[in-house]
């Protein structure tokens, strides 16, 4: 397999400016640099640029794959607009280092660094282009304040780890380990989580496990938002216009955060978090209802395929004869898929010994070809 290392950085609600794009273009030779983002794909060589640098000097998401088994993230997010103590509980760094969340602030942002080494490598080719563009509107959910991104990748990383401890000299406890504060308002993803969620490949069971306990979400709506603008002292109104004015970036999540304060606080009944054995007993067992659920409505499927085929039954068997007088390969394939159908319908109806007969009737008249006759026995149809 050949080397095959991809970054990729984005802006998210605003573009780089002329300068900014100049100075991203002299990071490497093999860039691809837009007012929004600049990749960068290698084979042999790497990028030498530091990718935690370049993304607190000039962009808001960060995503690197390499095809020996290495997936990483970032998210860079406005200090003022984001609660690092609520964010850190969400930090995973135990004893299998495979897996990482990290939460680290700089002078102005909060950096979450979400990272996984597989060793050996990934089983299926995997490239990065067009990956990023789906999640990176995650930004903005991570700066309202849902976790939910954070909380599934928490609860993978931690399977991970029970797994390994599992296999190795390590034991699992999975009983009384608690998971971090879980989102409220967990339920269908929203289009940027679900990109997220295939890129870490967190099944959708676990986040229908989560939602099963996540408390109710309490929206305050747009129009009670509009209602606080006028409320707003007109310094801070003045100086939200000469932000707007100078194009400042993120003014829209800094005023809508500014709006969301001024709403009183309301009181929810605050419960402990699960443990992350519940949370993996619920993924379980809603894993098993969809797999019932599937074998349900593929029997369904199957059945109404069956009948369908029940009802010219006699002119598939007419175009098996007609199919095998052809004497070529394709015909001899047709014969038998159609004889596989046919199998399929006396099963289900109980006339095998009829099907059978007509099947050795078939066998008499070319069993002679040596090319049909190893498609019967590759298809177990030989008697």
């Amino acid at each position: 397999m050949s080397e095959y290392q991809y970054y990729e950085f984005r802006t998210v609600n605003r573009a780089l400016t002329r300068e900014e794009q100049k100075v991203v273009d002299t990071w490497s030779s093999r860039g691809n640099v837009t007012p929004v983002s600049a990749s960068f794909e290698y084979h042999y060589s790497d990028f030498r640029q530091d990718a935690r640098k370049c993304l607190e000097g000039y962009f808001d998401v960060m995503l690197y794959v390499a095809n020996w088994g290495s997936k990483r993230t970032m998210f860079r997010l406005p200090a003022h607009l984001v609660n690092l103590k609520a964010l850190k509980a969400y930090e995973w760094d135990e004893e299998y280092e495979e897996n990482s969340i990290s939460i680290s602030k700089s002078k102005d942002y909060v950096i979450i660094e979400i990272e996984e080494r597989v060793d050996g490598g990934y089983e299926d080719w995997i490239e990065g282009e067009g990956i990023l563009a789906g999640f990176a509107p995650l930004w903005n959910e991570l700066v309202a304040g849902n976790y939910t991104a954070l909380y599934l990748t928490w609860l993978q990383f931690a399977r991970y780890n029970q797994e390994m401890a599992s296999d190795g000299d390590g034991e699992a406890d999975m009983e009384d380990m608690e998971t971090p504060p879980i989102p409220a308002g967990v339920h269908k993803p929203s289009a940027a989580l679900q990109s997220y969620l295939d890129f870490w490949d967190i099944p959708e069971d676990l986040l229908s496990a989560a939602a099963r306990f996540s408390p109710k979400e309490t929206v305050v709506s747009p129009k009670k938002l509009e209602e606080n603008i006028p409320k707003l002292p007109e310094k801070e109104k003045d100086a939200f216009l000469l932000q707007l004015f100078r194009d400042e970036p993120h003014l829209r999540a800094t005023l809508l955060k500014r709006l969301e304060d001024m709403e009183p606080a309301r009181e929810t009944k605050t419960q402990p978090p699960p443990t992350l054995q519940a949370v993996l007993d619920a993924e379980s067992e809603i894993a098993t209802q969809r797999k019932q659920r599937e074998q349900a409505e593929a029997a369904h499927k199957r059945r109404m395929e069956l009948e369908a085929l029940e009802k010219r039954a006699d002119k598939v068997w007419k175009s098996i004869y007609e199919n095998l007088d052809l004497k070529i390969a394709r015909g001899y394939t047709q014969a038998v898929d159609d004889l596989k159908e046919l199998r399929d319908l006396a099963t289900m109806r109980g006339t095998l010994p009829t099907f059978n007969e007509k099947l050795r009737e078939i066998i008499a008249q070319y069993g002679r070809s040596q090319a049909f006759m190893r498609r019967l026995q590759k298809a177990s149809l030989s008697l």
